[in-house]
């Protein structure tokens, strides 16, 4: 498994390709903006795009789909997609990948938190060294317990790939992050 990061300087996004080197199949997460560069990303490694996850639907995570639709038969993967849901904590396999979705609110009602091997897409429930913002304090204490929840049933070095900013590992949260205590 390869992991692609994109950083959109529209929205300042991260965008993830997941990519398998063998089946060239990949996955796309939280597509905020397409551009040439994620495109030429696809190209590059002869990837086929299986499914396009979102961690939710915030603008800047989503705006790159429709572009994408127009260039790739894409599936769409959302918690309380009327057509692909999410299934919170059941294994969804598309091509060679597992994927755990973790429903944790509290940046939204619809954020999801998808583990994929040895890593986790956070979107914006968590950014390194800090919390995913949320509208009142007590989403924040809420959004909080289900990273602590998740981060204590997983190895320590698992990587965190957020929807913002740089990646990190679970350690160093645990270690550095002070809005997780």
């Amino acid at each position: 498994m390869r992991i692609h990061q994109h950083f959109s300087v529209v929205g300042f996004c991260n965008t993830y390709v997941i990519g398998d080197d063998e089946t060239k199949d990949a996955l796309l997460i939280d597509p905020g903006h397409a551009d040439i560069e994620l495109i030429r990303l696809f190209e590059q490694h002869e990837y086929t795009i299986k499914a396009v996850l979102l961690t939710h639907r915030h603008s800047g995570h989503t705006e790159g789909l429709a572009l994408l639709k127009k260039l790739y038969e894409l599936t769409t993967y959302a918690y309380e997609d009327p057509h692909h849901p999410i299934i919170p904590n059941e294994i969804l396999t598309i091509g060679p990948f597992e994927i755990f979705p973790y429903l944790v609110g509290g940046h939204s009602r619809d954020s999801v938190v998808y583990k994929i091997r040895d890593a986790l897409f956070m979107g914006d429930a968590l950014r390194a060294a800090g919390l995913g913002t949320t509208p009142t304090h007590r989403l924040a204490e809420h959004l909080r317990d289900e990273l602590n929840r998740i981060f204590s049933s997983l190895d320590p070095q698992t990587l965190i790939f957020p929807g913002h900013g740089p990646p990190s590992t679970i350690q160093s949260e645990l270690l550095f992050n002070q809005r997780l205590r």
